[in-house]
């Protein structure tokens, strides 16, 4: 056994005090065993060959050391907790719509939850019917508006007073403060639109606040649109940020994307068309809003064209890619037009088709000259003067293409546009009227006689 100078010291004095050793018996002790025991120094690390660096700061310490002292990021949705602890209460009684707002904040204030306030109004009649068709209604909406970690609530329901297909409504929004919840925001819809009715209530930017995306309906005779609406806290107040309006988009489907998965949603709507007879073949239209980071606004995009079988649908990409500039696919456009027995034609089949082939193949003739095809536009020409007759509603287009083909041998596609402007404004009833919405109904183009070319 190796025991260290200290070591030996100390377990010698503590066994002769235990046993009562005089200082010469102790003495004698330690003189015995110095012929046998092995004084041994406490090790020593001897230092490594290379030193090691000393750690970097970290980034915490480059932060504290830089950045200003700022205020704590808010609390991620996910995590917010109640507002009023659930409690027991009274079922919301009846009241008069003016005063809904305030008998709701004392039910909430009393214990109440969302999902048992919902309940109640339903069996009271006045819970918000659905913005969307199968969808569920969102009565009220719980979620953390302000980033304070405490959860708010949205709430929205009608006027049952009134008698109307869409009722005027209310939106309320209840933010909790010092575990109580107080009126933020109120909004009473106009007796002409329905009560604005809630869509979601998520987070649409990314900012750990969640974001009240609400709509309200406003119908005519036979169509109905959406207005809808994007209400973010603001530190003080909600303010709307959804730039522009949605009316224009007949029976929307409204969709929420984030086809990225950035986190940074987008408000996409399809129209579902018109329900008037008077508005023609139509085709689906979707608009599309994009978060605006610098604004923290969502502003509206183009709007991008559903597919059709119609075809004068066809006849319009046809058209609108001749004035992008693309001749080659409006080449193939009008043609498809010309020959498909496929497509749908909206009222008289016959003279729809005819119609629409002579002006597809007088856009032939004007496209194939831009692409320095002047046998092929001749070609055309030849064709049509061989189908469409002089005594046939068609020749008016024969005639145009002439004009084009001469004003384009003397001076170029300029001058052959120019010329075909100048027919199709002289004569308009027979040019421009069969292509246009007396024929094809509101919802679709009226033509010009500067977009018969290109």
């Amino acid at each position: 056994m190796k025991l260290s100078y200290p070591a030996l010291m100390v377990t010698l004095f503590l066994a002769s005090m235990a046993c009562n050793a005089t200082p010469d018996v102790f003495a004698a002790t330690l003189q015995s065993l110095d012929s046998t025991a092995t004084l041994v120094a406490s090790p020593v690390i001897p230092p490594t060959e290379t030193p090691l660096p000393p750690a970097p700061p970290t980034e915490t310490t480059e932060t504290l050391e830089t950045a200003p002292t700022e205020a704590p990021p808010p609390t991620p949705i996910s995590q917010a907790f109640a507002c009023v602890p659930p409690a027991a209460h009274e079922q919301l009684q009846p009241t008069v719509f003016e005063n809904y707002p305030n008998a709701i904040l004392d039910y909430l204030n009393a214990g109440g939850t969302a999902e048992e306030l919902a309940v109640d109004m339903e069996a009271l009649g006045i819970n918000n019917p659905p913005p969307l068709p199968d969808t569920a209604p969102i009565t009220a909406a719980s979620a953390d508006f302000t980033g304070d970690g405490l959860l708010d609530i949205a709430v929205s329901f009608i006027n049952a007073e009134v008698q109307s297909a869409t009722p005027p409504g209310m939106l309320v929004i209840y933010t909790c403060s010092t575990n109580i919840y107080s009126i933020s925001h109120l909004e009473i819809s106009s007796e002409s639109n329905g009560a604005p009715a809630i869509v979601s209530s998520i987070d649409l930017n990314n900012d750990l606040l969640a974001d009240v995306i609400y709509s309200n309906t406003n119908c005519g005779a036979s169509t109905c649109f959406q207005s809808v609406q994007i209400l973010t806290w603001n530190g003080e107040f909600f303010e709307p940020r959804l730039e522009g309006s949605t009316n224009e988009l007949p029976y929307p489907d409204i969709q929420l994307v984030d086809y990225d998965q950035d986190m940074i949603y987008s408000l996409e709507i399809v129209s579902g068309g018109s329900g008037s007879v008077g508005a023609g073949p139509q085709r689906p239209v979707m608009q599309t809003w994009d978060h605006n980071s610098e604004t923290g606004l969502w502003q509206a995009g183009e709007q991008t064209l559903g597919p059709s079988d119609f075809r004068i649908h066809l006849i319009h990409d046809a058209d609108d890619a001749a004035r992008r500039g693309e001749y080659e696919i409006a080449l193939l456009l009008y043609e498809q037009a010309v020959n498909s027995d496929e497509l749908r034609d909206w009222s008289n089949h016959t003279e729809e088709r005819r119609t629409l082939s002579a002006y597809a193949r007088f856009k032939m003739v004007a496209l194939n000259t831009f692409l320095e095809n002047e046998g092929q536009a001749q070609q055309v020409l030849q064709q049509m003067q061989q189908t469409y007759l002089s005594n046939q509603p068609q020749f008016v287009f024969v005639q145009m293409a002439e004009e084009f083909l001469l004003g384009y041998f003397e001076g170029g596609t300029d001058l052959g546009c120019t010329a075909a402007h100048v027919y199709a404004a002289q004569n308009a009833d027979r040019v421009l009227v069969p292509l246009g919405p007396v024929i094809y109904g509101y919802t679709n183009r009226e033509y010009s006689p500067i977009d018969i070319c290109p």
